[in-house]
């Protein structure tokens, strides 16, 4: 919500769970091989052994889990890994990091392994490494404990909020690399550290405002706080016009503020509304405008066994 790349360089960030899930279905095979099924690319490959290692880039975060939780309790019976998502992929809502709690978790309970919540994310930040290089972990937290978070210097605060507020995610259909956008602030901060020092001042004190305007309700204030963030980031080079274009018209159609989620470069932006009624006019002005939304909320859950009928 608010904090991306500041988070990195020690400052606050504040992080909610959002009601879209992704899925993995684990099932212990007789042999020694692992069968991986990617659900939304349609993907198949099968690993002979532990020893082996994937050949398709979107298996090896998973892969990396595997390989570390087994390593750790030398386990060696074989496995069919199915994996799917409501999550969109690739565009900042931490699709990678809840794929690979999900994972984490899965095999914590096919292997009954007495993992807590904390162990699951510690060991699925082994995969966001994999995809992310250096990440600060706040992904795999929020994915893990749901609800919301104060996250800083590695140390979580959990949220108690006490009120419902509409939220919008608005996908700009623009790809990104999350890799090259923290590469390209950390280049920025190299050159003109003086300078961005203050810019991660800055933020830090939009999310600690924040984790106070969301324990004591001040809605109005919380969009204000998005706004200020978003503009933060076009400072540190991480928005672009389409982007800027799409905050414009949130905000002219209703939205309290508004502003990209996740590593920026393209990806989605996050909205606040004070109610449906104008949620449901800025609906309106982006079916006219052909752009892909997610009507989402809060969700107070993280990581949770599910009954699978599919």
């Amino acid at each position: 919500m608010t904090g991306e790349h500041a988070v990195v360089y020690d400052a606050a960030a504040v992080v909610i769970a959002i009601d879209l899930r992704a899925l993995t279905k684990i099932q212990a095979k007789s042999d020694s091989s692992f069968t991986f099924y990617l659900k939304d690319y349609n993907f198949k490959e099968t690993i002979s052994d532990i020893s082996q290692n994937p050949k398709n880039n979107q298996i090896t975060p998973i892969w990396q889990i595997i390989k570390t939780i087994y390593n750790r309790y030398h386990l060696t019976s074989g496995l069919n890994i199915e994996v799917w998502s409501d999550i969109p992929i690739g565009v900042g809502l931490g699709s990678s990091a809840a794929i690979t709690v999900a994972t984490t978790a899965a095999l914590n309970s096919l292997f009954d392994l007495k993992l807590g919540l904390d162990a699951i994310s510690s060991i699925a930040y082994e995969g966001e490494k994999i995809t992310h290089g250096t990440p600060s972990g706040i992904d795999n937290s929020i994915s893990t404990y749901g609800g919301a978070i104060l996250f800083k210097k590695g140390k979580i605060s959990h949220i108690e909020i006490p009120y419902e507020f509409p939220l919008l995610i608005v996908n700009s259909g623009i790809s990104r690399s999350t890799k090259v956008q923290v590469e390209n602030v950390r280049n920025l901060y190299k050159a003109y550290p003086s300078i961005f020092k203050h810019v991660f001042q800055a933020i830090n004190a939009i999310s600690v405002k924040a984790e106070n305007t969301l324990r004591f309700p001040n809605i109005k204030k919380l969009g204000d706080l998005l706004t200020y963030n978003q503009q933060l980031l076009q400072v540190l080079g991480v928005s672009r016009r389409e982007l800027d274009d799409l905050i414009e018209i949130l905000i002219s159609n209703g939205a309290l503020g508004a502003k990209l989620t996740g590593a920026g470069g393209g990806g989605c932006l996050i909205a606040l509304f004070e109610s449906i009624n104008s949620k449901d006019r800025c609906v309106s002005a982006l079916k006219s405008k052909k752009v892909e939304y997610y009507d989402t909320s809060l969700s107070e859950y993280g990581v949770k066994p599910e009954h699978i009928l599919k």
